[in-house]
């Protein structure tokens, strides 16, 4: 189950293409992602990736997922 992976199964297991790692390290580095917030919309998006039935992950599915996530943020 993709919300059960550890940080290093993430890491083995999530494969982002440029631009989907470039928007989530904007999003970290703007201060609007913990560490722990990454981690998560990184799950998100490997399982919306997992619906569409793709083994990368894209930059739309790491847009929805940080959609999702910052929606649901306290002033988001």
């Amino acid at each position: 189950c993709n919300a059960q992976m550890t940080p290093a199964q993430v890491r083995e297991h999530v494969r982002l293409d440029d631009a989907g790692a470039a928007l989530l390290w904007r999003a970290y580095d703007a201060g609007r992602l913990s560490a722990r917030g990454h981690h998560r919309v990184l799950k998100v998006a490997r399982t919306i990736a997992d619906l569409a039935d793709r083994d990368a992950v894209t930059i739309d599915d790491v847009r929805a997922a940080l959609g999702w996530r910052l929606d649901d943020a306290p002033g988001g």
